[in-house]
């Protein structure tokens, strides 16, 4: 049976996420601090992590990336039953659900059934572009040698615009480098969101060149995440377990709407660190 812990200090929620449960026959804990969350997750496995939106929001940041360290496909989110949650970024940078506003309670019971999909899920495959052909066998072997792979890399977006399109369920995720002759990185990204056999694929970004331009431009066309080179185990690990989580869910691949990205290049600028 999937389980889920449920963190919050108020009493209402809980009931209300407890009812939730057990309607979806979901087996349910719940915890009034994120001190004990963290005990409880070191000692149970979860599938789902619901964390109040009432709490700091780094430190349910944190919270959720210990949960996923344990495990990795287990599904984050940040709701409240109050209204519209001020400040999400950190959590949705890290690919957790926000759940608020008048479908709140459907949505956490769609996600509550969607539980074992997990459960029952292949690993998939990704699919990597880059132009050339040293960093492509690079990145390639440091993906499998984490267990992320298998991977399917090519030497051009238009190429893996046709891997796609045959086998779409092939792939939980494309790497991609950004700076590519023909078809760039960020172009490609476009033409993935607007297909759609293929839109709600996870599209990671790889480039050399981490500026505002790049990062804005990609969350615009649809980025899921970003890898910048050379790649450090922690960050690929990061975006790719991200990428599998949203896409085995049927999450939008999108880290955000077009209309945001200027809002979420402030937040960034303020939170290097992430």
């Amino acid at each position: 049976m999937p389980s889920v812990l449920a963190v919050s200090n108020d009493h209402n929620s809980l009931a209300a996420l407890k009812s939730l449960a057990e309607s979806c026959a979901v087996s349910i804990r719940s915890d009034h601090s994120l001190e004990s969350a963290r005990n409880n997750l070191s000692m149970h496995r979860f599938d789902l992590l619901l964390v109040d939106s009432g709490f700091d929001s780094t430190k349910s940041a944190l919270l959720l990336d210990y949960g996923w360290n344990l495990n990795s496909l287990m599904i984050g989110a940040v709701f409240s039953f109050s209204g519209e949650i001020e400040n999400p970024w950190e959590a949705k940078i890290r690919g957790a659900k926000i759940l608020c506003g008048p479908r709140l309670k459907e949505n956490i019971e769609q996600l509550l059934n969607q539980l074992v999909i997990l459960e029952k899920a292949p690993a998939g495959s990704v699919l990597l572009i880059d132009d050339l052909d040293s960093p492509r066998f690079i990145m390639s072997s440091f993906i499998e040698a984490m267990g992320l792979g298998p991977v399917f890399a090519v030497s051009n977006s238009l190429h893996a615009l046709e891997k796609l399109r045959e086998d779409p369920d092939r792939y939980y995720a494309v790497v991609s480098d950004i700076n590519m002759p023909d078809l760039n990185g960020i172009e490609f990204v476009s033409i993935v969101r607007a297909d759609p056999k293929i839109r709600e694929i996870p599209v990671i970004m790889l480039t050399a060149y981490a500026t505002s331009d790049n990062l804005i431009d990609s969350l615009r066309a649809g980025a899921t995440g970003f890898i910048v080179k050379p790649p450090q185990k922690k960050v690929v690990r990061r975006e790719l377990e991200k990428a599998r989580r949203l896409r085995l869910m049927k999450q939008a691949a999108r880290l955000c709407k077009p209309e945001e990205a200027d809002i979420l290049e402030v937040y960034l600028m303020q939170h290097t660190s992430l």
